[in-house]
């Protein structure tokens, strides 16, 4: 609330913020703007609470102007899944709530297209890190597994780290009319992009004064030009890790990724 929303539910932190995994007596809580609505001891239904929640706001913000951010609890560790989705994927309690999240962006989807804002709605999905393979073995209790965090694919590395596992991540934009859909772009981009293409999105404009980090990715994504970005550069306690630079042709770019985010300072 304090950060410019007119509303929120959920928790106010990760969901391992709990014994055994932290060391704290402080219950796991689940909010309504700045009240408690209940100790959480049974996350099996947060997914479909959440999902609930944001589906009741775009019914009732139907025809208005809004934004909405859904940060699900899951698949960080503890993992949890509904009983009526548990163990019917064909890769155990992961694959459950990765179906249980498709299942939640389907809602919320469907929610969006009935009062026909489909036309009028970018939708974004994306990750915030990579695989958690180099948990600590404090998290490898009570049904937790290594194996539960996922897999960062092709990539070297994890959460964390300075190779692309740890922050190379799928991202999705979605906008009919606006972007074309089916497409695979191998540009260069980051979350920061998004605050300023949000702004463009809705017709606004960025105030002066500030220097902002991010760029805006409309025409990459509506026309397939290239990324505006060209430099990444990201931390890791408080301490700058690494440095890539993509140079040349989209086409060039695209073969030169994952070397250019390879040149690490030590």
């Amino acid at each position: 609330m304090a950060r410019g929303f007119d509303q929120y539910f959920g928790l106010p932190y990760s969901n391992d913020m709990i014994a055994p995994w932290v060391k704290t007596e402080r219950p796991l809580m689940l909010y309504r703007n700045a009240d408690t609505v209940e100790r959480v001891t049974d996350q099996s239904r947060i997914t479909e609470r959440y999902t609930a929640e944001t589906v009741k706001f775009v019914c009732e913000s139907a025809g208005q102007p809004f934004f909405l951010y859904v940060p699900y609890a899951m698949p960080h560790l503890p993992l949890a899944v509904s009983a009526a989705r548990r163990g019917k994927s064909a890769a155990g309690m992961y694959g459950d709530v990765i179906e249980e999240l498709d299942w939640s962006v389907g809602e919320i989807l469907r929610a969006v297209k009935e009062p026909g804002q489909d036309a009028n709605t970018m939708l974004l999905f994306l990750s915030d890190n990579g695989p958690w393979n180099n948990l600590p073995q404090r998290m490898l209790q009570q049904g937790n597994e290594w194996w539960h965090t996922g897999s960062p694919g092709p990539w070297r590395g994890s959460k964390g780290g300075s190779y692309e596992g740890g922050f190379r991540v799928p991202g999705i934009a979605r906008w009919p009319g606006r972007i074309p859909a089916g497409q695979v772009l191998r540009e260069l981009a980051c979350a920061l992009d998004w605050f300023p293409t949000l702004v463009r999105a809705v017709g606004g404009t960025l105030p002066e004064g500030c220097t902002y980090d991010g760029f805006d990715l409309l025409p990459m994504l509506s026309t397939q030009a290239p990324s505006p970005r060209r430099e990444f550069f990201f931390l890791r306690a408080a301490c700058p890790r690494a440095f890539g630079r993509d140079h040349g042709s989209s086409a060039s770019r695209a073969a030169r990724a994952s070397k250019a985010s390879r040149r690490v300072m030590r």
